[in-house]
């Protein structure tokens, strides 16, 4: 009898645990928007508030099952760099290495025409969707 209530309790335990990974957790998505911040932020940007919003499964044929994800975030400028113009955008580049990589005219840096200056520590609010693909190995992020 002992040994199959504990049958009976680990089999509970399995099923409770194969229940959580139904749909991406949101340190995965948090992990995943980490990576864009990095790639498209260059270095430039940091995490401050991320926060999932909502999510919804679909079934995609010839992909399989998908899951999106909608997000609201805060970054900051780690240090002073040009920061998109699309208020919605991550992308950011460091300001020294612009002016390093030799982007005068006239003796003056030239600005780039996608973005403008800010300071360290200025914010930005952005939203969006991440989309996750149920694999063997679980959800993983579609680049």
């Amino acid at each position: 009898m002992l040994t199959m209530c504990k049958s009976l309790l680990l089999l509970t335990l399995i099923l409770l645990g194969s229940g959580c990974s139904n749909t991406p957790s949101e340190s995965l998505a948090k992990e995943a928007f980490d990576q864009s911040v990095k790639n498209e932020g260059n270095g430039c940007l940091e995490i401050t508030k991320f926060s999932k919003t909502n999510g919804m499964e679909q079934e995609i044929a010839g992909l399989g099952k998908l899951y999106e994800i909608d997000y609201k975030a805060t970054v900051r400028t780690k240090e002073e760099c040009y920061l998109a113009s699309v208020p919605t955008s991550l992308s950011a580049y460091s300001a020294k290495k612009w002016a390093g990589e030799g982007h005068y005219m006239f003796g003056r840096v030239m600005e780039p025409m996608w973005g403008s200056k800010v300071a360290v520590g200025v914010t930005r609010d952005v939203e969006g969707k991440l989309f996750f693909q149920k694999t063997e190995k679980g959800w993983q992020p579609v680049k």
